[in-house]
């Protein structure tokens, strides 16, 4: 029985440790984002993502994941990027 609590106590102890560990990990991640604006919606979504990039580039991270767009207005339109981005 003792070698069992023992080793239940060191699961315990690993899976807390687990647990923390990961928690950090994640702490380095951030969302970022950035606007554009262009004459169509393409334009401004590309100025904005090349300012997304400079952005996680100036944070020194890297991108991680899918960008996304929310863009308003179809002439002269403004567009917002955002992406995940780790150190």
């Amino acid at each position: 029985m003792t070698k069992f609590v023992q080793f239940g106590l060191a699961a315990m102890a690993l899976g807390a440790f687990a647990l923390v560990s990961g928690t950090q990990a994640e702490a380095k991640c951030m969302r970022k984002s950035a606007s554009g604006v262009g004459i169509s919606q393409e334009l401004a979504k590309g100025t904005s993502k090349v300012a997304l990039d400079f952005e996680i580039a100036a944070a020194g991270a890297t991108g991680k994941g899918r960008t996304w767009y929310r863009c308003t207005g179809d002439v002269f339109a403004e567009c917002k990027a955002s992406q995940m981005a780790c150190k």
